[in-house]
């Protein structure tokens, strides 16, 4: 593997770095892709998350491991170290300490040894970013600081749609250009059916006019685009109640249960994740006898989300333990669970095989893996 020498630091030449122009447009989705494709080929590849973020409650009393990390840890079936792959984590708000030249030099440091570790002997290591170019940028970490340190060729991400993706696009190629290190192309993620054909022409054409190559245009998915049972439980540091091995189920249609019985009854339509209180037995018995007594046509539930301070009673519990419905309890209310559900970026988990495959075969489908890792390989613009 070709590499460069700066101090006593041998850093890789062909390294892969996917960012994107926001949160949330899908970096781990491509990253996942392209690792698997390359783990496919027998390529000696690693993957690496220099800054991660902790939201899980299932890491307060263990070792602070970001959620992609663990992921692409396990799919792919990386050897690596998980405090190797992902060195740094934030857990809570702005990390401040690091903004100081002392906590700037100690998580540099610490960057760049856990670096080294994961290129050992590999062909490509593919970096994982956060957020846009400039992200990190007021403790001396930004995207593109980290990509020209470790000599990557950047792939960014953006979301749908035509003039301000393409506006983005333009200002983090700026950003990256500056810093030195080079755009080697971007995806278009997340596309809805009528912006396909507009992206395909008009936004292809812009881009190449300023040399960007365009990798790849993925469809809208409702279904990797859908968070699970398993998210809103993660996400709000929720408990299991019951149906632990269907918590994989996708949100359906959000239900509130805080009207009377009689006016819920009216309400049980289409695939329904019910959210409702401890104390309100009533509407969860009869939306069990609804869905699986008298069989409505056209219902369905999804799971049952139990808000609030208070946990359903174990007589409550008896009809619920006899399905297939996963039920999962969380503090907040009601309101606030429904709005964070609104606001929820489903994330890939490793437990969650079908929805897995389905975003790997979405992504591989719609990109050109092959040209991207060829641009590398070579050396040269794409």
């Amino acid at each position: 593997m070709t590499s460069t020498e700066r101090g006593d630091m041998i850093f890789p030449m062909k390294n892969l770095f996917v960012t994107a122009t926001r949160q949330g447009e899908g970096k781990t989705l491509i990253s996942l892709a392209i690792m698997m494709s390359l783990v496919r080929k027998q390529r000696k590849v690693s993957y690496f998350k220099p800054v991660g973020r902790v939201s899980s409650a299932n890491n307060q009393n263990g070792p602070k491991i970001d959620n992609d990390v663990a992921l692409l840890k396990e799919v792919c079936r990386l050897t690596d170290d998980p405090a190797h792959i992902g060195p740094l984590t934030i857990s809570g708000g702005f990390p401040i300490e690091w903004v100081t030249k002392t906590g700037r030099d100690e998580v540099l440091s610490k960057i760049s040894r856990a670096y080294q570790e994961v290129s050992k002997d590999k062909d490509f290591v593919v970096v994982e970013g956060t957020g846009n170019a400039a992200t990190g940028a007021a403790f001396g970490l930004s995207n593109a600081s980290l990509a020209k340190q470790f000599n990557c060729k950047v792939l960014l991400v953006s979301s749908g749609g035509v003039g301000q993706p393409i506006d983005e696009i333009l200002l983090n190629k700026s950003y990256f250009e500056r810093a030195g290190v080079e755009l080697v192309g971007v995806i278009i993620n997340k596309v809805f059916p009528h912006e396909i054909d507009p992206i395909n022409s008009f936004m292809k054409r812009v881009l190449e006019t300023v040399n960007i190559k365009m990798f790849g245009v993925i469809p809208y998915s409702l279904d990797l685009a859908r968070p699970t049972m398993r998210d809103v439980m993660r996400e709000l540091h929720g408990e299991c109640l019951a149906g632990e091995g269907y918590l994989g189920n996708r949100i359906g249609k959000v239900l509130l249960g805080t009207g009377s019985t009689r006016g819920m009854l009216q309400s049980f339509d289409g695939n329904v994740t019910l959210v409702v209180t401890g104390d309100r037995e009533e509407i969860v018995h009869s939306a069990l006898i609804t869905a699986f007594v008298t069989r409505k046509k056209g219902f369905t539930l999804a799971g049952v989300i139990v808000a609030g301070k208070i946990k359903p009673s174990e007589d409550a519990m008896v009809p619920l333990k006899k399905t297939n419905l996963p039920v999962v309890w969380v503090e907040p209310d009601c309101y606030s669970v429904a709005s964070a559900i609104h606001a929820m970026n489903a994330k890939l988990t490793p437990g969650d095989a079908a929805k897995l495959k389905l975003a790997e075969e979405t992504v591989s489908q719609n990109i050109d893996i092959g040209g991207i890792i060829d641009a590398l390989a070579k050396g040269e613009k794409a």
